[in-house]
């Protein structure tokens, strides 16, 4: 990797992590704005358990892809080394589905549980309204070589997240 190349995809990974912030700050600004201090906390609550929840869907499983491919695409054969990286991307999300599906459906069952320790009906409901979007976000991380192809790929996967949760917004929060 050489200097230039380092600054580039730098620059290309702050630009990625610089639009999905702004992304962030306009959703908040617009559900704060639509349905009051309330609802804003009641969407804060749920998306704080569901980013929890991506956690453990994603089993740490994107970690050890990562040191692996990085060790398998330094291989001085190009094409072994295209081959194992290959075989351990499958590998991986095949490891992240099965983390990621057992815990889907281990947070529907917590629902209750998680109604009850925010004490709140709407919590439960966005919960529920958000759940089938987990088992994405365990997907969305995995090993990238390319940062301008995973800032590019990391936008494509935050934005649709970010209106699939904007969208069960109103599932869950009453207008004020």
């Amino acid at each position: 990797m050489t200097y230039q190349s380092l600054t580039r995809d730098t620059i290309w990974n702050l630009a990625g992590l610089g639009a999905v912030a702004a992304g962030g700050v306009a959703m908040h600004v617009l559900v704060g704005r639509h349905y009051g201090p309330e609802g804003l906390g009641v969407f804060n609550e749920v998306l704080a358990v569901f980013l929890f929840a991506s956690q453990i869907a994603v089993f740490g499983v994107h970690m050890s892809a990562l040191q692996k491919v990085s060790v398998a695409a330094a291989d001085h054969d190009p094409a072994a080394g295209r081959t194992r990286c290959r075989a351990i991307l499958t590998a991986a999300l095949l490891a992240t589905a099965v983390a990621a599906l057992p815990t889907t459906l281990a947070g529907y069952l917590a629902a209750p549980l998680i109604g009850r320790m925010f004490d709140s009906a709407d919590v439960v409901t966005g919960w529920l309204a958000i759940l089938p979007a987990l088992p994405l976000m365990a997907f969305n991380k995995g090993p990238w070589r390319l940062w301008r192809r995973f800032t590019l790929s990391r936008l494509g996967r935050d934005y649709p997240n970010t209106s699939i949760r904007f969208s069960a917004t109103p599932m869950f929060l009453k207008a004020h």
